[in-house]
C-alpha cells in the first residue's frame, strides 16, 4: 500500500497507484516528497541532475582518442589526472577518464565508479545517513566548487554524490 504525506492533495495515494509511486505535488512541499520503492518501503525523493560513469585510465591519451576521436565525445574539462567528456548534443551526457596513477588535484576520483550530482547535497547525505549507508568520504566543499561525499553502495561500488557550489574566492 502506497501512502504519503498528510499535506497533499487529497486522493495523491491513487494517483501514485497510476504513476507506480512517483508524487505529482511538489508545488505543495518542493523540498522533497515520497515515493514507493520495488522493495515495498519509502523513500523521499532525490532530484539527480545527472549521473557520470568515472572510468580509470591506465593511459589518458588513449582514452581521449577513445572518448574524442571514437565516440565523439568534446572534452569539457581537461585537468591533470584528469578528462571529462561531454556529448556535443545532450551536454549532460558525460563520461570521466581519472589516471590510475600520478599527480591531480582530484585524487579521489581514482576510486569513484560513478558521480551522481543532485540538488541537495546535504539532505541527500543526512539521507545516506539515517539509512545507515556506509559514506565512505565525508560530506567535504572542494576548492575546485563542489560539496561531495562518497558512499558505497550494496553491491561495493563506489558513488560521488555531489552538488556544485561557488569556489572559494582566490587570494
Amino acid at each position: 500500500m502506497l501512502a504519503h504525506r498528510q499535506d497533499c492533495e487529497p486522493g495523491i495515494d491513487r494517483a501514485m497507484r497510476a504513476t507506480g509511486g512517483i508524487c505529482g505535488c511538489r508545488d505543495l512541499h518542493p523540498a522533497g516528497c515520497w515515493r514507493a520503492t520495488s522493495s515495498g518501503g519509502m523513500l523521499r525523493d532525490v532530484t539527480i541532475r545527472r549521473a557520470i560513469p568515472n572510468v580509470v585510465s591506465e593511459d589518458l591519451d588513449s582514452s581521449r582518442a577513445f572518448y574524442e576521436g571514437f565516440l565523439g565525445f568534446e572534452v569539457a574539462m581537461d585537468e591533470e589526472g584528469f578528462v571529462m567528456f561531454a556529448s556535443p548534443s545532450t551536454r549532460t551526457a558525460q563520461v570521466t577518464a581519472a589516471a590510475q596513477s600520478g599527480p591531480g588535484q582530484d585524487l579521489g576520483i581514482r576510486q569513484v565508479h560513478m558521480s551522481v550530482e543532485v540538488a541537495d547535497v546535504d539532505a541527500t547525505h543526512a539521507l545516506a545517513e539515517r539509512l545507515g549507508l556506509e559514506v565512505i568520504y565525508p560530506l567535504t566543499d572542494e576548492p575546485w566548487g563542489i560539496r561531495r561525499f562518497f558512499v558505497r553502495d550494496p553491491d561495493g561500488t563506489v558513488v560521488n554524490v555531489n552538488s556544485h557550489i561557488a569556489p572559494p574566492p582566490e587570494r
